[in-house]
């Protein structure tokens, strides 16, 4: 929208996984110019980059921010929280907590073939299908039966790498000790009558 040709001496990437072509252009009175930013990542995850191109025009350098992700495939397997802690509780008594599961591919389902707990614990559900870019809740209950320690390991088998992938479980039951008293009434029964003597 000037009236000079827009010369742009040099456009770089702060980020290699970025790269942008042409580096250079001069653009005519009215005229425009296509940049082409590739996106190659080296790792999985999220990558950003700052685009800084170098010109004429007031202002000059001006900046852009590119975002991308880094992904495969799949099926990934990721797990929050890594381990669950459920303290002290009265045997015959329950408690919740959740864990979640993730498929960070991008298009291939994880398959959770078996969900497995230690004595004490239960878990919901027992098996998943999990697609790309999805996430499963899974419920694991601690209803211990006595006193004492209750640690292990849920185990989630699955086809992703690194199969099988635990998370920590420690709970234990309440010991319950000390007295107890019962109540005492005592009764007193005064006579109907009496004789003053």
């Amino acid at each position: 929208t000037g009236t000079a040709a827009l010369d742009i001496t040099n456009v770089t990437s702060s980020n290699a996984q970025f790269s942008i072509s042409p580096t250079t252009a001069n653009i005519a009175v009215g005229g425009n110019q296509v940049f082409v930013v590739t996106f190659s990542p080296s790792s999985l995850g999220s990558h950003s980059s700052n685009l800084s191109f170098v010109h004429n025009a007031a202002g000059s350098p001006s900046a852009y921010v590119v975002n991308g992700v880094g992904a495969d495939a799949g099926p990934t397997f990721a797990v929050n929280p890594s381990s669950l802690s459920f303290g002290s509780v009265i045997p015959g008594n329950s408690v919740n907590q959740n864990v979640t599961v993730s498929n960070n591919g991008l298009t291939n389902a994880l398959v959770i073939s078996s969900v497995t707990v230690p004595t004490g614990y239960s878990v919901s559900p027992l098996t998943a299908n999990i697609p790309g870019g999805g996430s499963q809740v899974f419920v694991v209950t601690f209803t211990p039966t006595a006193g004492g320690p209750y640690n292990g390991d849920l185990t989630f088998t699955h086809n992703a790498v690194g199969s099988p992938s635990v998370v920590a479980l420690t709970g234990s039951g309440a010991s319950l000790s000390g007295l107890i008293f019962k109540n005492a009434q005592q009764t007193r029964r005064e006579a109907d009558s009496y004789t003053d003597t």
